[in-house]
């Protein structure tokens, strides 16, 4: 059956078929190849200043943000909420 469903396709949906099988072909090695390259990049970087100072170095910005979420002076999602409620009560 799936060889005579297969045959009964016109052409050009098989040609169609074939080239998103080898766009997605291609796409896939273009991505890998990219990936790989930064990798490279970052392993080389991490071997030139050490893995401590490169990870300090990316992690700073995400425990910065962290650190300013629990800041007193910031307030919070809720408190933000209410000041909204109240001055639409207003």
């Amino acid at each position: 059956m799936a060889l005579s469903a297969a045959r009964s396709l016109p052409d050009g949906v098989r040609w169609l078929s074939a080239s998103a099988v080898v766009g997605a072909t291609r796409t896939g090695h273009v991505f890998a190849s990219a990936l790989l390259d930064h990798y490279k990049q970052t392993l080389g970087e991490i071997r030139e200043t050490g893995y401590l100072t490169y990870a300090g170095r990316q992690i700073r910005p995400y425990v910065t943000a962290a650190a300013r979420q629990f800041s007193p002076s910031r307030p919070s999602l809720t408190e933000r909420l209410l000041k909204k409620i109240q001055d639409l009560r207003r």
